[in-house]
């Protein structure tokens, strides 16, 4: 579902001016969504765009054992913006309810959104590689990065322990 709400944004905001701020292309970012030890991954895809807001890039890529599925994504651009949404701005959050946990805090330096269903034991993992813009131009919102992980059949804690599996200090310090 991630894939096609971030294909969708994608092709919105393609028509229109053409901008460059020099992205790196999918294929890159594809090389930095490593193989899982124990994990079955399936081919890297991606998209590259530019629009009046700005220039977008992602790549992503499933990986499953058993019953349990991530998918994993790596999000530049106006298209991180557009997911990350109002949670760009929130620094700390807590829910917890019989069905759902939400979470926004911080994770070894980064900022981090947990959503997870109770129910189905699914749930999304937001990873803020860069600081959200402080103005809506097209440069500033350029320069957003996060890594998305849709996880199924597993507490979010595991995931979060896969999620790290990135090293996303390295992540951040490659997308510079």
């Amino acid at each position: 579902m991630v894939k096609k709400i971030l294909f969708l944004v994608a092709l919105l905001l393609v028509p229109g001016q053409v901008l460059a701020y020099n992205l790196p292309s999918y294929r890159e970012l594809c090389k930095k969504l490593v193989d899982l030890s124990g994990w079955k991954a399936e081919e890297c895809t991606g998209i590259n765009a530019t629009n009046p807001m700005g220039e977008v890039a992602s790549a992503t890529r499933t990986y499953t054992r058993d019953k349990q599925e991530l998918n994993v994504q790596l999000v530049l651009g106006a298209a991180a913006m557009a997911a990350a949404g109002p949670l760009a701005y929130q620094h700390y959050f807590e829910m917890d309810s019989p069905e759902e946990f939400v979470k926004i805090t911080t994770i070894d330096g980064f900022r981090v959104g947990i959503q997870h269903n109770k129910n189905d034991r699914s749930g999304t993992l937001a990873v803020f590689l860069t600081e959200p813009p402080k103005t809506m131009d097209p440069a500033s919102i350029s320069q957003m990065a996060m890594l998305v992980v849709v996880y199924q059949n597993m507490d979010w804690k595991e995931a979060l322990s896969w999620a790290k599996k990135f090293d996303w200090k390295s992540l951040k310090n490659s997308l510079k």
